[in-house]
This record gives C-alpha cells, sequence and structure tokens, in this order.
C-alpha cells in the first residue's frame, strides 16, 4: 500500500472533486519524472463509476508505473496495454502511447494524458 505524503492527497482530493464538476479540461503541472500515484484515487473511484478511461503515456511499456501503482494498491484487473491491434476487446482502463492513442475508435469517459514520468513530445 502506498502512503501518499499530504501535498499527494490534496492532489488525489482535487482531481476527484474536478471528476465530479462539468468542466471538460484539467491541467497538472509537475516536475518531469515525478510520480504517477497522483492519479490513483481518481482511477480507482473512475472505475468504481463504471467510466472507461483512456491513459496515454509514453512511457516504456515494461515499466508503465501506473500498471505496478494498480497491483500494489488494488485488485483491479480491467485493463490493456493497447498496441494497434484491430482486435481489441472492451476494457474499463486502455493504456497505450501518444502515436497509437490516435488509432482508437472508441468513446472514453476521461482521457488521461500522462507526461508526468517523461519529458512531453
Amino acid at each position: 500500500m502506498i502512503y501518499l505524503h499530504e501535498d499527494k492527497l490534496k492532489v488525489n482530493k482535487r482531481i476527484i472533486d474536478f471528476l465530479n464538476t462539468k468542466k471538460a479540461y484539467l491541467n497538472i503541472v509537475s516536475i518531469p519524472y515525478n510520480s504517477s500515484v497522483v492519479f490513483l484515487e481518481a482511477l480507482l473511484y473512475l472505475f468504481n463509476m463504471n467510466k472507461k478511461v483512456l491513459y496515454i503515456t509514453n512511457e516504456n511499456e515494461k515499466d508503465i508505473q501506473i500498471i505496478n501503482i494498480l497491483k500494489a494498491n488494488s485488485q483491479f484487473k480491467d485493463y490493456a496495454c493497447y498496441r494497434g491491434s484491430d482486435n481489441f476487446g472492451e476494457y474499463s482502463l486502455v493504456i497505450t502511447n501518444s502515436y497509437n492513442s490516435s488509432y482508437l475508435d472508441r468513446k472514453f469517459d476521461v482521457v488521461i494524458y500522462d507526461d508526468i514520468r517523461s519529458f512531453p513530445e
């Protein structure tokens, strides 16, 4: 279980508060190579609401931090990494890179573009 510093707990709460508004965009600014843990509570909240989430990250697929965070802190397993395959099932969480995201032909309730652990392209 991850124990969050008070600042990260505040960010988690603000993200969840934002998700309960009608606003369309939220931009979180962070130093490069920070932690994706700030998205954990928001993702679990969304999954409990049966929302579909597209998570875009340009991390190496073997090292995607949010997958490791979810595995360590929840029982959530309804996710898949999209690599551009046409035969792709329905998942609550789809993780892909920015290049492959343009080939997804599906609607999502929330899109998270996570550049926290890399420099933006």
